[in-house]
């Protein structure tokens, strides 16, 4: 593992502690000025011991493991065991300066960008092991992970070579405490409650009142050379929403020449009646935008999470110390929705001009050059309401022993051994319903207004008859919008069955030597790294039951009926609400797998690294400046591969033989170079400098062996035998890349850091990435195990292995940004002025190029 305080270096560095930074460009030079104060101050008498506690001490360690690191960093440290505020990491996370928490479907903050570049591109790691991932991708989801079982976050904006898995953004370090580290026995209990205002949304989802517990125990024994550290935390956030969303505000019409034409392509859309033409047209489709489909949707959420740390230490001696790490976290989440949806996209791609839209009373305005649709009445629009019930089960587990031993003076050498492993487990259950008269499904008729350049303006759906959404006498369950077309007649709604196991195991051996001069170190190290990531999608489809007169049975039993919803809010009237959890487990349906799914879902993906680093610490003096930092290497070497399946034909989803086995893999080695220099001024003034080759490995469900493909019958194989059809004449759709090579980037970094005292630190820094990803969808990615040519009749013909060549491109990309200032100063002593007495002041900037 690698720290990054260094408490030999005594050149103007304050005793151990760590940081919290907010770039702020427009107010640099105020608080420069504001800040400036905190130098002049009285000096405490040489007798005077003064034990700071609390958030004081808190921003204290962060501020000084910044100042000594020797990469640019950003910190927040826990003001005491169990005492990390946030609900959970990426909470505590955002509050970090060039750092932005991402809120999630479950509306809570998990995912993290590091200088605004989206998650994938930044690493995770766990007491310097990297971390597996609860999603289908690499990026860590960090609401896995209770803020009171941390001790600190580091986050790495420039690399350090003896720290692997690092991202291209930046690495997110979690540590939790060594219990050694304290001077006696702690015990912190704590325990929280919330409510929420709003009442329960949708019935059988989670309460309106919600609560918090954790519990730590740090001790030591056998005259400290045993430490133990166990801890608990409780989470149970319930959740109640009503959202609207307005879909695919376009023109799908978009003065296409092929629809024209006087025999248009059987794909162009039917125009829509009463829809005016852009006001700045340019040809006979040039028609104002207008929704494709409006949503509004109210959601009960109930997310509980428990998590445990236990920390095992030994230190026999000064030379020889042991930490054996276990952590666990179970999240699980419940989410039951229930809403209304309108539907004009099907009507104008069906081709059958009775089901096109029809509008009326249309208001429009000009936005950006564009004309769209804000308001009017729609007929001949399918609607319905639409129920689900999400479930979601996620265990992440990590065991690491790592054990050190100094042989003298000069040499000490470490070894680290790690596993972590996360299962997750979800199940969807949606189901439709409509309104049904006379054998089929009703269109209805509606009133609507949305935003448009108004931003206070709030979007407005509302029947235009008396059309009802509740009554089970009049609505009936089936799919009313033709989502299901290609599954087959009775289609009336998915069930999803995801899992993923996601595991690493890594090894890790370093060698460290102390010298005189320039260099007051080497470290030497090899890490071993093997990962295996299993995705199952496992979809379903739900078809209707026929009678004994061949009638679907689509009336909505009443058993599985709750209380119907209030979207009020939005204009429409209470909507039917469905079980449709327990609706889709009674066997009112009949249940079909989605075979075709599994060529863009189920894969296996495994990874063999190995990554060998040499790097030298610099600790000398230039000009009278001191001169710190690192230079040195990583060696990777990479391995991977992957095993999938490809659909290679038919329109029967519920088919297997349409599967074929695909399989494939590459290796690579990469350098990655780094230098990170620390330049000591004057005035605790601190400029730092960093350049290095950097890399991020692609999601793993981008490298899933996996393809979708359609044989079609354009060339025969034999001209006497027309419906013989050749096996390359295909065209594809979804597809994994088993080749994926990683994003690279040079980056360079520069960062100026203006120190006041303990706890105050304004910053500035300017970087850049420059880097492109070779081979991102190469040629001749993908190869079936076997590839047949396909008969009228749908028999294979010629089986035997083939390529299907690509024709995708790499591509390359850049981004740059300034990080303005950044500042904190919570309460200097002895002080005369008001952010002397316990006013602090913090504040942040980002500002980003790309290209």
């Amino acid at each position: 593992m690698t720290n990054i305080a260094h408490p030999s270096r005594t050149r103007q560095q304050p005793p151990e502690t760590l940081l919290r930074v907010r770039p702020v460009a427009a107010a640099c030079s105020l608080l420069l000025l504001a800040m400036g104060a905190a130098e002049a101050q009285t000096a405490a008498p040489a007798t005077e011991t003064v034990v700071v506690t609390g958030i004081r001490r808190s921003i204290e360690t962060s501020v000084a493991a910044k100042r000594n690191a020797d990469s640019i960093v950003e910190v927040v440290s826990s003001e005491e065991i169990g005492k990390l505020p946030e609900q959970s990491v990426a909470e505590s996370l955002a509050r970090l300066p060039g750092v932005t928490g991402q809120r999630g479907a479950s509306g809570r903050t998990d995912f993290i960008s590091i200088r605004g570049m989206p998650p994938k591109y930044g690493g995770a790691v766990m007491n310097g092991r990297e971390m597996v991932s609860s999603n289908d991708g690499r990026s860590v989801e960090f609401d896995q992970f209770p803020s009171e079982l941390v001790s600190s976050l580091v986050v790495y904006k420039t690399p350090d070579v003896a720290l692997v898995g690092q991202g291209l953004s930046g690495t997110v370090d979690i540590r939790t405490l060594k219990p050694l580290d304290l001077s006696g026995r702690q015990v912190t209990v704590s325990l929280r409650g919330e409510t929420n205002s709003q009442s329960q949304s949708v019935a059988g989802g989670g309460s309106t009142v919600g609560k918090r517990f954790s519990a730590s125990y740090v001790d030591q024994f056998a005259d400290r050379t045993v430490g133990v550290l166990l801890g608990y935390a409780h989470l149970d956030t319930p959740a109640q929403t009503v959202s609207n969303r307005i879909n695919e505000y376009v023109n799908p019409y978009n003065n296409n020449p092929n629809c024209t034409k006087a025999v248009p392509e059987s794909w162009c859309p039917v125009p829509a009646v009463g829809l005016p033409l852009a006001t700045n047209g340019k040809g006979p489709l040039d028609y104002a935008a207008f929704p494709q489909r409006f949503e509004i949707f109210a959601e009960t959420k109930s997310n509980v999470r428990d998590g445990l740390m236990a920390t095992l230490e030994f230190k026999p001696s000064k030379d020889l110390r042991s930490q054996l790490d276990l952590f666990y976290s179970k999240f699980e989440s419940k989410t039951v929705s229930s809403g209304f949806q309108a539907e004009l996209y099907n009507g104008i791609w069906s081709g059958n001009p009775a089901e096109r839209p029809v509008f009326s009373n249309l208001t429009t305005q000009e936005v950006g050059g564009n004309t769209i649709v804000t308001g009017g009445t729609m007929s001949q629009i399918a609607n319905g309401v639409i129920n689900n019930t999400t479930r979601r089960t996620d265990e992440t587990s990590a065991f690491g022993w790592n054990t050190s031993y100094r042989v003298n003076d000069k040499l000490s050498f470490t070894a680290d051994l790690s596993f972590s492993r996360n299962k997750r487990n979800e199940a969807f259950y949606e189901a439709y319903a409509a309104p049904f008269a006379n054998g089929a499904f009703s269109r209805g008729s509606f009133n609507f207004v949305t935003p448009g350049t108004d931003p206070d303006a709030q979007m407005k759906i509302t029947p235009a008859g008396t059309t009802s959404l509740v009554d089970p006498n009049v609505m009936r369950v089936g799919d009313p919008f033709g989502f299901g077309s290609s599954a087959g007649p009775g289609w009336t709604g998915p069930v999803r069955k995801p899992h993923t196991d996601d595991e690493i195991k890594s090894l890790r051996l370093s060698e460290k030597y102390a010298l005189d001069g320039v260099f007051s170190g080497v470290e030497f190290g090899v890490n071993y790294t093997e990962r295996t990531k299993n995705l199952q999608k496992n979809q379903f489809d739900l078809f209707m039951k026929k009678d004994a007169g061949g009638t679907y049975i689509n009336t909505v039993p009443s058993a599985y009926l709750r209380s119907p919803v209030n979207l009020g809010g939005y204009g429409v009237p209470p909507v039917l609400s469905i079980d449709a959890e327990a609706l889709a487990k009674s066997g009112f349906f009949d249940t079909k797998q989605a075979y075709w799914l599994t060529t863009t879902s189920d894969s296996g993906v495994q990874e063999k690294i190995i990554t060998g680093f040499a790097k030298a610490d610099i600790d000398t003096e230039v000009g009278g400046i001191g001169v710190r930092g690192n230079v040195g290497a990583q060696f990777v070497s990479s391995s991977q591969n992957s095993n999938g399946w490809s659909w290679v034909g038919g329109t029967a989803q519920t088919n297997p033989i349409n599967l074929r086995a695909v399989s494939g893999g590459k290796d690579y080695d990469d350098i990655l170079p780094s230098l990170n220099l620390v330049f000591d001024l004057k005035n605790s003034l601190v400029a730092r400098f960093g350049a290095a080759r950097t890399l991020v490995r692609p999601e793993m469900n981008d490298m899933r062996a996996g393809f979708s493909s359609k044989l079609t019958a354009k060339t025969p194989v034999d001209p006497n035998n027309p419906t013989a059809i050749r096996a390359a004449d295909w065209s594809g759709d979804a597809a994994g890349n088993p080749q994926l090579e990683p994003w690279r980037a040079n980056s360079f970094d520069l960062s100026l850091e203006k120190y006041f005292g303990k706890r105050s630190v304004i910053a500035g820094a300017v970087y850049s990435k420059e880097g492109s990803v070779e081979h991102l969808f190469p040629r001749d990615a993908v190869r079936l195990h076997q590839c047949c040519a396909r008969s009228a009749a749908g028999t294979d013909q010629e089986c035997g292995e083939c390529e299907h060549p690509g024709q995708w491109q790499g591509r390359v990309g850049a981004r740059r940004g300034i990080a303005g200032c950044a500042g904190r100063q919570p309460a200097e002593p002895d002080a005369r002025r008001i952010w002397h007495r316990g006013f602090g002041q913090q504040g942040s900037q980002l500002d980003t190029r790309r290209r």
